[in-house]
């Protein structure tokens, strides 16, 4: 058997070599055609004068992958063409397999709940309140450094992590005193989301762009990217683009779509007979938990949230319910994937909660598809999955408690107890659909996965996701230059 270290090793110089060979000269081949692509696009964000002189700001250090930085690149080069000062941030990471440790002492932590109580109190004595969410999230998200293949409950933050913590604050705080701009990929955790809220601090522009086409702007440090707010624009938005938007749903209700791992959750082929019952939706437990956030919320986390469902439904042993596991579970089934993946980490806990509360198999095994679901207008609970929208399109409403979705969209538990009460309803809730409402969960979904918007002429239209191979990568790789290169929109 191969030495673990000389595989690893192996890995690493392999990748160094991809990274200064094929990616350098894929990023530079693309940059070129991006930028001039972007044009559009930088008029209506940033405004269509040749002379911006604004100083611009791009984090994508996390996120070295091809698409991202081929993307950026090309926006870099568009915006020294009108006089902006841009440059690449990078800073140390945080070394947080050696901060963050699982404790197996008699008075440590025993639990999630009392892991989650010190970690509170840390944030408190360090002036990180407002942290403590995109904490839980890297938290989470970094799984194999802290767990392991042993994933527990408990874990313990060395106050070190906070010293540290601080030093990259005061580092950010000076860069958002000299840039006007910032470019992100996403805020969901600790690095992205100390750098927006330090740039909205010193009222500087936080924007997030990604291959994804994902654009947002925020606004405040709560809302997100993913956020669905109640607004008019969004019934404009719906109203501009009806025929694009209807196209779009049908599509993706039909499974026919290539991109948001790969419309699998419509893709299910289930020929067995069902029951009518309730349906819980989970989500991906290492995966953007806190995107959108309120202090105090109900729950911190996705697993917060599914454990202390799955405690309250283990107590008439899950009577009338199935589960529909999250699609990136549904994605590596049967597959051998990476043990830092992300979807590696999702598994193992899914594992756990299920012998935690010996869930009986078959309430996953036997649960109808997406579409059935729908159909059948099954009672849907979830924390803050897309399904929401999707019930809306089906003219019901589901129950949700996370801060991603507006009340508007749903029946919104905004306290533990009503999350309960909602549980054990055995008569359900009905509310009409008005016409409004249907137009904002439609616009919704097709902006946010449609890859549709006006990012499209410059980003792929399938991202690298972490659970891609090698092989993935390189078809996603040439679908990009072909439509940078070949598509004349």
């Amino acid at each position: 058997m191969i030495n673990k270290k000389i595989l690893f090793l192996s890995k690493k110089i392999v990748n160094y070599f991809y990274k200064i060979t094929f990616q350098k000269f894929y990023i530079k081949l693309m940059s070129d055609k991006i930028s001039f692509k972007s044009i559009k696009f930088c008029d209506q964000v940033f405004g269509v004068s040749k002379q911006l002189n604004q100083k611009v700001l791009f984090n994508n250090f996390e996120y070295q992958s091809f698409d991202c930085m081929s993307l950026y690149e090309g926006l870099k080069k568009q915006l020294e063409f009108r006089n902006c000062t841009t440059q690449y941030l990078e800073f140390k990471y945080l070394n947080l397999g050696e901060l963050i440790k699982v404790s197996y002492k008699i008075n440590a932590n025993k639990n999630y709940t009392q892991s989650l109580k010190k970690l509170k109190n840390q944030c408190k004595k360090y002036k990180f309140e407002n942290l403590f969410y995109p904490i839980i999230d890297t938290i989470q998200k970094n799984h194999f450094q802290i767990w392991g293949n042993n994933f527990s409950e408990n874990f313990y933050i060395k106050n070190k992590f906070f010293v540290e913590l601080k030093k990259l604050q005061t580092e950010f705080d000076k860069l958002a005193k000299k840039f006007d701009v910032i470019i992100l990929p996403d805020t969901a955790y600790i690095y992205n989301h100390l750098l927006k809220q330090t740039f909205l601090k010193n009222k500087k522009r936080v924007l997030c762009i990604g291959p994804a086409h994902v654009f947002y702007e925020y606004k405040n440090i709560y809302t997100s990217e993913v956020s669905v707010e109640n607004k008019l624009s969004n019934i404009k938005g719906y109203n501009q683009n009806k025929k694009n938007i209807e196209k779009f749903l049908k599509k993706r209700f039909f499974g026919v779509i290539n991109n948001g791992f790969k419309n699998i959750s419509f893709r299910e082929k289930k020929l067995k007979k069902f029951q009518n019952r309730n349906v819980l939706f989970l989500h991906s437990f290492t995966d953007a938990n806190n995107n959108a956030w309120k202090n105090n919320q109900s729950f911190t986390s996705h697993f917060d949230w599914t454990d202390f469902t799955f405690k309250e439904l283990s107590k008439n042993n899950f009577k009338n319910w199935y589960i529909k596991i999250h699609p990136e579970t549904m994605a590596i089934k049967g597959k051998k994937i990476s043990s830092n993946n992300q979807a590696y980490g999702t598994k193992l806990i899914l594992e756990y909660l299920i012998q935690k509360y010996k869930v009986p198999k078959e309430l996953i095994d036997d649960c109808p598809t997406s579409l059935n679901i729908l159909r059948n207008q099954m009672p849907i609970y979830t924390n803050s999955s897309t399904v929401i929208m999707e019930s809306l399109c089906f003219n019901y409403m589901s129950y949700f408690s996370g801060n991603r979705f507006d009340k508007y969209f749903g029946f919104k538990a905004h306290n533990k107890n009503t999350w309960i009460k909602f549980l054990n309803y055995k008569t359900k809730k009905k509310k009409k659909i008005n016409d409004n409402l249907l137009k904002q969960a439609k616009y919704m979904l097709w902006y946010q996965y449609s890859k549709e918007t006006f990012l499209k002429n410059i980003c792929p239209d399938r991202h690298v996701a972490g659970s891609d191979t090698i092989y993935n990568k390189m078809i996603i790789a040439f679908e990009y230059f072909t439509k940078v290169f070949y598509n004349k929109k």
